[in-house]
């Protein structure tokens, strides 16, 4: 074998998986162009092409490269998903809310981290201000000449303070949570 059959071998070679009309033209070509050459002046034309793996790592890099985007769901699911989560559940309660999970789990735009956001969003909207105001009233029981008597005592003015201020700031970051997942819904789109 010649010095241009080992070079051209290699490079067919280091070419493999490359479109075969692709990798044919290239290698054919430089065949062509050493063909009328004598055994001089191909080595030379060769020494000036490169390393055959140079060449067809030359040859790889102006190849179109496969569209690598992450695939998203049409606008109206991620909608649809966000309402579920949001609402679904006091339209049809505990159903509407495992409903909108499940979408949003299925859904192809979101991230797994946006995902666990999403599941923790009606937790934050509905536990966390069930949590704040249920402990503040308390029942109590007494027992006075046989008879019992039951007793309701109310939150402090200052626990009445505190669970509003912290139940409107749940309720804020409920609403910033499906806001900011639906802008990151819109921004996958568009990527």
């Amino acid at each position: 074998m010649t010095t241009t059959d080992n070079y051209l071998a290699e490079l067919d070679a280091l070419l493999g998986g490359v479109d075969p009309a692709i990798r044919n033209g290239l290698v054919d070509g430089i065949r062509e162009e050493l063909a009328g050459m004598s055994a001089a002046d191909a080595a030379q034309r060769l020494r000036e092409l490169g390393d055959p793996a140079f060449v067809a790592a030359s040859a790889r890099a102006e190849l179109p490269q496969p569209n690598t985007a992450r695939p998203e769901d049409p606008a109206w699911y991620s909608i649809a998903t966000v309402l579920m989560i949001t609402i679904g559940g006091y339209v049809i309660p505990v159903l509407g809310w495992l409903v909108g999970i499940v979408m949003l789990w299925a859904s192809k735009t979101w991230t797994v981290g946006q995902k666990v956001v999403g599941t923790l969003l009606p937790v934050v909207g509905v536990a966390v201000p069930a949590a704040i105001f249920l402990p503040a009233y308390t029942v109590s029981e007494t027992i006075i000449d046989g008879r019992t008597i039951e007793s309701t005592g109310g939150p402090m003015p200052w626990q009445v303070g505190l669970a509003v201020l912290l139940t409107v700031g749940a309720v804020i970051a409920w609403f910033a949570g499906w806001i900011w997942l639906l802008v990151a819904a819109e921004r996958a789109r568009r990527r």
